[in-house]
């Protein structure tokens, strides 16, 4: 029983001290920069790459990306969004172009004080990528025919 014990205590010990060696070093402008932006947000996991860092975190049941260069200036934020959270304007540009369609994969990205939505749009026989501004301007980004099912 005592070997199973400090087996298992070796085996957690181990297993911590790994979890922890793969944490990615943040640069102290780039925590400094997220604390500014983010103060109400108590825990994020970071990935660090050459050029920025992104912060990722819960807020409200959402999941939220904070990107910020690796300087330390704010770059912007990516949050998931359903259907009834965007706003009225967009809600309404979608049904008038499209009708009662499926939208999904709603991504609402802010960047230097503009908020675009981007959302997938399954529309006749085309899956469509599409880009709204806040007033409800749609763009067509990107459109693939549905393979025919048979």
């Amino acid at each position: 029983m005592k070997k199973i014990l400090v087996a298992l205590s070796l085996l957690l010990t181990v297993g911590l001290t790994s979890a922890f060696a793969n944490e990615p070093k943040v640069n102290a402008s780039v925590l400094a920069s997220f604390q500014k932006e983010f103060s109400f947000v108590k825990e994020a996991k970071w990935t660090v790459g050459d050029e920025y860092s992104k912060a990722v975190f819960i807020l409200s049941d959402r999941r939220i990306e904070a990107y910020f260069s690796n300087e330390g200036e704010y770059l912007g934020s990516a949050r998931d969004l359903i259907f009834n959270q965007l706003p009225m304007a967009v809600i309404n540009a979608i049904n008038k172009r499209f009708g009662d369609i499926g939208v999904y994969e709603i991504i609402e990205r802010s960047t230097n004080g503009e908020t675009l939505y981007y959302m997938t749009v399954d529309y006749a026989n085309k899956i469509l990528r599409v880009e709204a501004t806040p007033s409800g301007g749609l763009s067509i980004i990107k459109k693939v025919r549905k393979e025919s099912s048979k």
